[in-house]
Parts: structure tokens; C-alpha cells; sequence
């Protein structure tokens, strides 16, 4: 940086830890999450926007993605230009400032934005939006260019099924519905078949219980063997033997 009094990185951590203290390198912590939630927040917004009117199908498409990245970066720089000047001026503390607000350090995002306006007005939360958004939009277009260009060469790799199980969110909750309703399915089946395991065969058998394989012979399809000994009586014989004893 021009007419910095710190000739690198590591000289200017040590200078300014112990200069004042650890504290400063976290003087403006807030501030950069007021900057970076928002800002994020709406690049994603605004890219997944123009996404789904300008690419509906979804497609691998540079030039759109290229176009959809620099929109978005350009508004969400445009947004959170307020606080990346206060957080610039908390960072700083320039001297001209302090200065002029005859004070000897600005503390706070509430701080300097009161500063910031005292001094310039409400244009001065947007000083230096021009070369933010020089600086943003091709930075925000090339980042989502290479991230849909991977998302597009692991997804040529990859056959569909396997990539479409981990598209989404949605994808993996539609995934479980399917499996759920496949379980159900399965133990109906496996109930109608244990229902099933009762039966009658004819007027032969039947089933006892639905977990008890053996059946029980009610009727024997094979004819009783009659002893030798028992000598068959015929009708005639038994009709004269009646006879003479009347």
C-alpha cells in the first residue's frame, strides 16, 4: 500500500500488537459479520434469481453464469456499501478524521457511522461504489463461472443416479418417501404371505395357524386293512338265520 509506514504483513501485526494491543485486530469484527452475512446473503439471492429466469431448465451455460455473477455481485456490493465504509474507517482510524471529530479513536459501527455522516452526508455511506463494483462484479462472475464449471464437469463424470442422490435437499427427501413406501409395500406382502400360509386342501386338511406348517388328516384317502379272521357276513346267510328263530 502507498506511504504505508509497515514494510509487510508480519511487521505490521507486530507493530500494531504492540502498539495496541490484541484487541485491534478485532476492532471491527462486527461490523465485517454486519457486511459479509447481508452481502452473501443476497449475491446467492440475487444469482439464484436471475438463474431461474434466465436458465429455467438449469442448464450449463457460461455465458449465463458469467452474466448472473456479475449482476449479482454488483447488487449485493450496492447493499452493503454502508458498512464496508464504516468497517473501512474502524479498520484505519484516519488521522484526518480523527482529527476534524477532534477525537482520538472511533469505536463501533454506531461510531462511525455517525462520523461518516457528520462529515460527508449521506453520500458518504456510498464513497467509493464505483470501484467497489469494478472490483466485485468480475470477481463475484468468475467465481460462480468456475463453481457451475465444476458443478457441470463432476456431474458429466458421474452417472445420474448416483449424482441425483446428492443434488439436494429435496432430492434426498424424496429419495426416503420412495424408500419408506417400498418398506410398506414389502411388509404388506410379507403379511398377505403369512395370511396365505392358512389353508384348506379340500376336505382333506387344513392349516393350523398362520407359524405351524403341519396339517392334520381329517379323512384318509387310503382303505382300512379288515383282519383275517373277521369273516364278512353276507345278507342271505343273516336273513335265514332270522327266519328260524321266529
Amino acid at each position: 500500500m502507498c506511504c504505508s509506514p509497515y514494510s509487510g504483513c508480519t511487521n505490521a501485526a507486530i507493530n500494531i500488537y504492540q502498539t495496541e494491543g490484541l484487541k485491534a485486530f478485532y476492532r471491527s469484527y462486527l461490523t465485517q459479520l454486519s457486511m459479509n452475512v447481508p452481502f452473501q446473503a443476497s449475491l446467492v439471492t440475487t444469482y439464484m434469481a436471475i438463474q431461474r429466469f434466465m436458465n429455467p431448465n438449469n442448464e450449463y451455460n457460461p455465458l449465463i453464469h458469467f452474466l448472473s455473477g456479475a449482476v449479482a455481485g454488483g447488487v449485493a456490493s450496492t447493499v452493503t456499501m454502508p458498512f464496508d465504509n464504516c468497517k473501512t474507517l474502524l479498520n484505519t482510524q484516519e488521522a484526518g478524521v480523527l482529527r476534524n471529530a477532534e477525537v482520538s479513536e472511533i469505536n463501533g459501527l454506531t461510531g462511525a457511522a455517525k462520523h461518516v455522516r457528520r462529515m460527508v452526508g449521506w453520500r458518504g455511506f456510498f464513497s467509493g461504489l464505483t470501484p467497489r463494483l469494478l472490483y466485485q462484479a468480475p470477481s463475484t462472475a468468475i467465481s460462480w463461472s468456475v463453481y457451475e464449471f465444476v458443478k457441470y464437469i463432476m456431474k458429466k463424470n458421474q452417472t445420474s443416479g448416483e449424482f441425483d442422490k446428492c443434488d439436494t435437499l429435496n432430492t434426498l427427501k424424496e429419495d426416503n418417501l420412495l424408500s419408506g413406501a417400498k418398506q410398506k409395500s414389502t411388509c404388506e406382502k410379507d403379511t398377505n404371505d403369512s395370511t396365505n400360509s392358512v389353508i384348506h386342501s379340500g376336505k382333506d386338511e387344513f392349516g393350523v395357524g398362520s407359524s405351524v406348517n403341519h396339517t392334520i388328516s381329517l379323512v384318509s384317502e387310503h382303505p382300512i386293512s379288515v383282519p383275517q379272521y373277521f369273516e364278512p357276513i353276507s345278507n342271505t346267510k343273516f336273513l335265514s338265520a332270522s327266519s328260524s328263530n321266529s
